[in-house]
């Protein structure tokens, strides 16, 4: 089900079982809904009202550049990725005597990347969209998975040997979205 908004337009609307109503607002500030089995449309409306000025201060807070690409820009971006981002892992690793299995360049919608077990490294083709320092922390964080599966206090020091200023560029990335 859809409902109109005056402020967020069209609200997609789907009925789940849970006790309550919940609002989710995405990459590109398109806000949906989930909305209890039993409740009613008007209590639906009631709560966006309630949460209109949260509402939009969240989506004030969506960065500019998290726009949809179409399937040409995507694919050219992809590419660049595919060439850089392989290159500057294997620059990176190798300048902090790092190793890993092999590299996977994706698009991911929740991260900028991992690192499996095996040593696998994907990274989301979004961080070329991203400052290069930012890049940089990334593939730094990945790579120190390789020495540590976790995020424990060892994990944390270690990656502060290899990039002393994680903790602002944590805070950062969070400005950018991983999604296109």
């Amino acid at each position: 089900m859809i409902i109109e908004d005056e402020d967020f337009g069209a609200i997609a609307v789907r009925r789940v079982d849970s006790r309550y109503i919940r609002l989710k607002i995405d990459e590109h500030g398109q806000v949906s809904a989930s909305l209890p089995r039993y409740a009613t449309v008007r209590s639906l409306r009631k709560f966006i009202d309630h949460s209109r000025v949260s509402l939009k201060k969240s989506i004030a807070k969506i960065p500019k550049a998290a726009k949809k690409l179409s399937e040409v820009e995507r694919k050219k971006l992809k590419k660049r990725a595919e060439f850089y981002l392989k290159r500057r892992l294997f620059a990176l690793a190798s300048e902090h005597g790092l190793k890993y299995q092999r590299v996977r360049i994706m698009n991911a919608k929740t991260r900028w990347g991992s690192c499996s077990s095996t040593g696998t490294i994907s990274l989301n083709y979004a961080l070329m969209l991203a400052p290069t320092h930012l890049r940089d922390y990334v593939m730094l964080h990945e790579l120190t998975h390789t020495l540590f599966m976790n995020h424990s206090r060892e994990f944390w020091g270690k990656l502060g040997q290899f990039y002393p200023d994680y903790k602002q560029a944590r805070k950062e990335i969070k400005k950018y979205s991983p999604y296109l």
